[in-house]
């Protein structure tokens, strides 16, 4: 009787302390807060821009399911690709497919669902649906590796080679032209707001916070592809006072 209750107390505990690192098949799962998620097929990205450190988050593990208080990882036992779900269990990414050699990983996203990010490109759009672009810094255009929806998930790819942006009905993919591994954060904040804070808590130096705020601010209000009516006043400023800088301080 007593071994029994010790084990139960055991299996009530345990959790709070469990490594926040799972290793399933070549997939490496960390926990870096409840709400972002590290993700390595492969070799990891030497960062250069990701200062965050994990924090002890507690972890319930189910079947192929590993589970914060904020979100769930699942991962196919016959693909070993990922979903990233919310506690309540919505489906927020699907991974469709990947090429660690090629370090390449697709996306699926949903028909008419709206994504943000990339940097600036000069194209007059903001919402990045159906966009090709090879990412690769230049005078014109300032790229930095992040992508937001508006389903309230963040994704940073963590690589620092020219990578190609492609989005079709196949799905979003990113390629980087140099890597020995798929290395990349996924964060869910439940808005845009609260992506920015998420990137702020895992210290990505790279990002224009400035500009994620003009898009979220958009995209809070309804206001897909940045087009029509006024903007909230605390966009319309960080639009007049963006530069296109490549680092930002927090």
């Amino acid at each position: 009787m007593k071994t029994n209750s010790m084990s139960s107390l055991l299996a009530l505990i345990l959790p709070l302390f469990m490594a926040v690192t799972v290793k399933a098949e070549d997939v490496k799962i960390e926990f870096i807060t409840p709400s972002i998620v590290h993700i390595v097929k492969g070799q990891p990205t030497a960062s250069l821009v990701v200062t965050a450190k994990p924090e002890t988050v507690a972890l319930k593990r189910k079947g192929h399911d590993v589970s914060s208080s904020k979100l769930t990882v699942r991962q196919d036992a016959t693909t070993g690709r990922l979903t990233f779900l919310t506690a309540g269990g919505k489906v927020l990414l699907r991974e469709k497919g990947c090429d660690v050699d090629k370090v390449s990983q697709t996306f699926a996203l949903d028909r008419d669902e709206a994504i943000y990010g990339l940097g600036t490109l000069q194209n007059g759009k903001m919402n990045r649906r159906g966009e090709h672009k090879r990412m690769e810094q230049s005078n014109l255009e300032d790229f930095q590796n992040v992508v937001q929806s508006i389903k309230g998930w963040g994704l940073y790819w963590e690589n620092y080679s020219p990578t190609l942006f492609d989005d079709s009905p196949e799905g979003m993919t990113l390629t980087s032209e140099a890597g020995q591994g798929i290395d990349y954060y996924f964060m869910y904040g439940g808005s845009a707001d609260g992506v920015i804070a998420l990137m702020r808590r895992a210290d990505v130096s790279t990002v224009d916070l400035r500009l994620l705020a003009v898009e979220g601010a958009l995209q809070d209000g309804g206001r897909d592809r940045g087009r029509g009516g006024p903007l909230p006043r605390a966009a319309g400023a960080a639009r007049r006072h963006h530069t296109g800088l490549a680092v930002l301080g927090t």
